[in-house]
């Protein structure tokens, strides 16, 4: 299937998203050569870190027209639009859903209640239990009443901790 030799051929995200970009360049401006890319991928890079780019920007355009999508005329380049199906599978690529974390972002880290001690407890949020250092109690991570934060911070997770250390011990 395309959607396999895509991803063999731009096995990163970076990889993919350049070319995603390039493809939105050659959309634009056909007939574009590699500063010209180059320049309106990273408007903001000088002229000499462009330059350096280039080896890089050069693997993808060849893996583009090794797939079909772009076509080369003398250092210039231009979608190809006999194969515009190519192009949009490219433009549209991602990879299957084979990542430990779904791809609607799940949150990094929780903070919750033991249910022995009340103290506070910080921990991934793909675990099923954790182990107060409190008490030793082995909690289970599944009653939303007792969570105190969802975040994706661990400096969040470290002051919310603190927090409830701090209104812990300014109760007794």
């Amino acid at each position: 299937m395309e959607v396999e030799k895509i991803i063999e051929m731009f096995p990163s995200k970076s990889e993919q998203r350049i070319a995603q970009r390039v493809i939105e360049n050659l959309r634009v401006y056909p007939d574009s050569n590699v500063m010209q890319i180059s320049s309106a991928i990273s408007p903001n890079k000088s002229e000499s870190a462009r330059a350096a780019d280039c080896n890089g920007l050069y693997h993808i355009l060849d893996g583009l027209r090794a797939l079909g999508a772009i076509t080369c005329t003398s250092d210039n380049f231009t979608l190809n639009s006999k194969n515009k199906a190519k192009v949009s599978l490219i433009y549209g690529s991602k990879k299957p859903n084979t990542q430990r974390f779904p791809a609607k972002r799940q949150t990094r880290y929780i903070v919750f209640v033991c249910d022995n001690c009340e103290a506070a407890i910080g921990t991934r949020s793909s675990h099923k239990s954790v182990t107060c250092k409190t008490c030793n109690r082995r909690n289970k991570i599944d009653n939303a009443h007792k969570v105190l934060l969802r975040t994706n911070s661990f400096l969040e997770l470290q002051a919310a901790i603190q927090q409830a250390k701090n209104q812990k011990s300014s109760k007794h």
